[in-house]
């Protein structure tokens, strides 16, 4: 016959490396979930960081659209070249349609 003290030892010796692995298994669970909370905290600020970008898009959009219109209303004050023709744009301001006449974008700001 065995002894039924060391049974209860045994048994619980069997069961000690079950809990260790459910220590272990808890302690990976809460890294994971602290993980997540990371991940989704980092999307969520590169959501907002996307959101005001394209916020500030926009607004410069605006901006140069009514300072584009500012221009035009300029230009249609001064109305055609001395020798009648239209003005076109141009990288750094507007050229007459002849050719022969230029006006800078700083001078019509």
């Amino acid at each position: 016959m065995s002894n039924p003290n060391i049974c209860v030892i045994e048994s619980v010796a069997q069961r000690q490396p079950a809990v260790e692995n459910w220590t272990d298994q808890a302690t990976h669970e809460a890294y994971r979930r602290q993980q997540e909370a990371v991940r989704i905290q980092e999307a969520k600020e590169k959501a907002e960081r996307e959101r005001a970008a394209a916020v500030l898009l926009v607004q410069e959009r605006a901006r140069e659209k009514r300072e584009e219109a500012r221009v035009q209303q300029k230009l249609r004050n001064l109305g055609v070249c001395v020798q009648g023709f239209q003005w076109i744009k141009q990288p750094s301001g507007y050229r007459c349609a002849g050719g022969s006449h230029f006006i800078s974008d700083s001078q019509l700001r």
